[in-house]
């Protein structure tokens, strides 16, 4: 719990100078001490992935423990950075998404260390900067990694269930075009919000609810949140612009080209009714410059009854295997071919918001789980 609170206290959001710097050093201090190799791989100024390797003896399975150092913003939340503990919670801002995990799977490493069994198979733990925007860090790691791992578990809160897929996502912008006027004679330019909202209102009430009933077995369907809106310049004129950002959430058998071809297509009937209407889409940096496609576990038996195993010494009870609706760095591993499962002691329902915590229970025995999957792994 003490590295939990340390972690915690360490601000490492996008709007902080030092970014994730902090969390990095901080951790490859405490993983030297107990004998890890441990490495910064610089992925921007301030922004270094950390990876520390505990040695086996020679030719086991190597598996990777990975989580992020950053955090969303701590936004209204009260003394963000101030972990406290009340009702066996500890709460601030990361807690739960996700230095709970981080931290429990370095204890879990230098518990390993300390004691008399030395694994075959090396451990790791690779922690990423930046999953919360454009997750450059797995990236970065997957791009320019030095080894390989058999096996990764991704600490992303699931309350100790098993996290075997999840969906990918798409970040999109719609813009309209009109004509600015005088705002005393709007029927002489083009409305661009008024344009807006008839794409919305398809938008809505058309694609939608034909996203709904596609469904994948773990996931179920997708969906679409158009989060911002922004258009206009004052009150007296008629707006010549208006751009809307959309979060797409997909599943396997969509593809980033048939996501961007079903908002050009809402475009095209919308026009059918809407003269003058001009109009464009564009995939945003957070998902255009890295991929962020869906996650299913492949070849990942050995780690799920490991996982199983584990969970039901400590918890005595059986963990779910579940779909999640949010991306998370896995998808990277997982595509390089590395089986890989998502399991966290945090709370998916406390992540992000104002009194953001994670359970104590869980977290100690997250470690203790993550613990006996690395032995029963790499012995």
């Amino acid at each position: 719990m003490d590295l939990t609170k340390k972690l915690v206290s360490l601000e490492s959001h996008v709007y902080t100078e030092q970014k994730e710097e902090k969390v990095a050093l901080y951790l490859r201090d405490f993983m030297q001490d107990f004998g890890c190799e441990v490495s910064l791989q610089q992925v921007k100024k301030n922004r270094p992935n950390l990876i520390a390797i505990l040695p086996g003896k020679t030719g086991g399975s190597t598996l990777m423990f990975n989580g992020h150092m950053d955090t969303v913003p701590p936004g209204e939340m009260e003394a963000p950075f101030t972990p406290s503990v009340k009702d066996g919670k500890l709460y601030g801002r990361g807690s739960t998404d996700m230095k709970g995990a981080v931290a429990a799977m370095a204890i879990a490493m230098k518990h390993i260390a300390g004691s008399d069994v030395q694994p075959t198979g090396n451990l790791a733990l690779v922690t990423t900067v930046d999953e919360e925007i454009q997750a450059i860090g797995m990236d970065h790691f997957v791009k320019h990694r030095d080894f390989t791992p058999d096996y990764c578990l991704v600490g992303e809160p699931t309350s100790l269930d098993m996290g075997i897929a999840h969906k990918g996502i798409e970040k999109v912008s719609i813009e309209t075009k009109g004509k600015s006027v005088h705002g005393s004679t709007p029927q002489k330019g083009i409305n661009a919000i008024n344009h807006m909202a008839k794409i919305i209102q398809y938008i809505t009430e058309e694609l939608s609810p034909q996203l709904s009933e596609r469904r994948d077995p773990d996931l179920g369907s997708p969906t679409l949140n158009i989060g911002t809106i922004e258009g206009g310049d004052q009150v007296n004129i008629v707006p010549s612009k208006c751009k809307i950002e959309i979060d797409r959430r997909w599943i396997p058998g969509e593809t980033v080209t048939s996501i961007i071809e079903e908002f050009e297509q809402a475009i095209e009937d919308v026009k059918e009714k809407a003269d003058s209407l001009e109009a464009a889409v564009s995939r945003l940096d957070e998902t255009s410059k890295v991929w962020h496609g869906p996650f299913r576990a492949t070849n990942a038996d050995p780690l799920v009854n490991a996982v199983s195993k584990a969970v039901h010494e400590y918890t005595k009870t059986d963990p779910e295997q579940v779909g999640l609706n949010y991306w998370t760095d896995g998808a990277l591993v997982s595509r390089e071919g590395v089986p890989t499962l998502i399991i966290g002691p945090g709370k998916l329902a406390k992540a992000h918001t104002i009194d953001e915590y994670v359970e104590i229970d869980k977290l100690v025995n997250s470690a203790r789980i993550y613990c006996q999957v690395g032995l029963e792994l790499c012995k």
